[in-house]
């Protein structure tokens, strides 16, 4: 995969009324796909069961790396539901220097189909990406895979 480039302009002061442009690269965090299971993880970064306050979170793959997820990260509050973490997912994430996932979509592989996955509520319409009630009307969001054409 290849990694673009970012340019960054840096304005430096050397003295008063003598500035001096610099361009400079600046590194662009990778995008990757990334196919395994959920896994939730210990304050140290360890796999642990998961349990109801679970909040950290990586990814298990196949041969057995786990790749952990930013703490913060707003699209793994959909890892809290544990029918997302049986599920085996194709995982979108920025990869930051530090390793650590951001994630920008998660698809479910079903059948052998990849599916989007999200929470939505039939009442008023409305999707989600984290479990819970509808923004509109508290009803309960339904985790919703919709296959891939």
């Amino acid at each position: 995969m290849a990694v673009g480039g970012l340019l960054a302009l840096t304005l430096t002061v050397t003295a008063p009324g003598h500035a001096r442009l610099r361009l400079q690269a600046a590194r662009e965090d990778a995008v990757v796909d990334l196919r395994g299971r959920v896994v939730c993880l210990d304050a140290e970064g360890g796999v642990q069961r998961c349990g109801g306050a679970s909040s950290r979170f990586a990814l298990e793959m196949t041969g057995g790396e786990v790749r952990p997820f930013r703490p913060g990260d707003p699209l793994a509050a959909m890892f809290a539901d544990e029918r997302v973490r049986e599920r085996e997912l194709v995982v979108r994430a920025r990869e930051a220097s530090s390793g650590e996932l951001e994630t920008i979509r998660v698809r479910s592989v079903r059948d052998g189909r990849l599916c989007d996955v999200d929470y939505f509520c039939e009442v008023c319409n409305v999707v989600a990406y984290a479990p819970g009630p509808c923004v509109c009307c508290g009803r309960p969001m339904a985790l919703r895979e919709t296959p891939l054409p």
